[in-house]
């Protein structure tokens, strides 16, 4: 067995219904997830542009698409690497409000996490644990080592918030 067998990834997206301000996808490239939540600029905000025109759909696809021609040229594949295309993204990606970027990888056993605005969970066993949470002004990351039956959990800011006090509690329920 590789090194690269260790783990399978698995997608499941719990995502809202996009409407014309607010639009969010999960991707899953190889061994990665990609989460990414937009939101059109408010022209209310001084300095910021009319935005009525923009598809949000588009917009996302273009961020994702960025993303996977980014990530198939990067050799490396490791957190920095992670953590430098999400930083890219972030400054690339200026015509919308980019309310969460956050992408989990395994390398083996090994998880790297970087996430701007949002939260990882991870649940092992009986146990769930936020393991990062990061703001609306800086991106964060980390790296540690996956046990087999871990569940990864990538969550929105802002749905993390609004359901905090919930959060363990429908993680833990064993319905995942």
């Amino acid at each position: 067995m590789g090194n690269a067998d260790y783990f399978s990834l698995h997608t499941a997206q719990v995502l809202g219904i996009p409407t014309d301000t607010v639009w969010a996808q999960v991707y899953t490239l190889d061994k990665l997830n990609l989460l990414i939540v937009l939101e059109k600029k408010d022209p209310s905000v001084a300095g910021q542009t009319e935005t009525e025109d923009i598809d949000l759909k588009t917009v996302g696809k273009q961020v994702f698409l960025r993303f996977q021609k980014q990530f198939e040229k990067d050799e490396k594949k490791n957190l920095a690497s992670l953590r430098l295309l999400l930083e890219k993204l972030l400054a690339e990606t200026t015509q919308v409000d980019v309310v969460t970027l956050a992408a989990a990888m395994t390398s083996g056993k090994g998880l790297y996490i970087a996430s701007f605005n949002g939260e990882v969970f991870i649940r092992r066993g009986t146990h769930i644990q936020s393991i990062m949470k990061s703001g609306p002004d800086k991106l964060a990351s980390a790296s540690g080592f996956l046990e087999d039956g871990d569940i990864v959990i990538l969550i929105n800011r802002t749905l993390a918030d609004a359901i905090s006090v919930n959060v363990k509690e429908i993680v833990s329920s064993g319905d995942l």
